[in-house]
């Protein structure tokens, strides 16, 4: 079950890619920007 939505400016950089992973391992969508 998706817990929510969370929007991540920069998601190709550094901590933009470890923010998209961290949420995706707990099961919320992710759009990066």
């Amino acid at each position: 079950m998706n817990r929510g939505t969370v929007v991540i400016t920069g998601g190709a950089g550094f901590l933009g890619s470890h923010l998209c992973d961290y949420y995706i391992s707990r099961d919320w969508k992710v759009i990066a920007i």
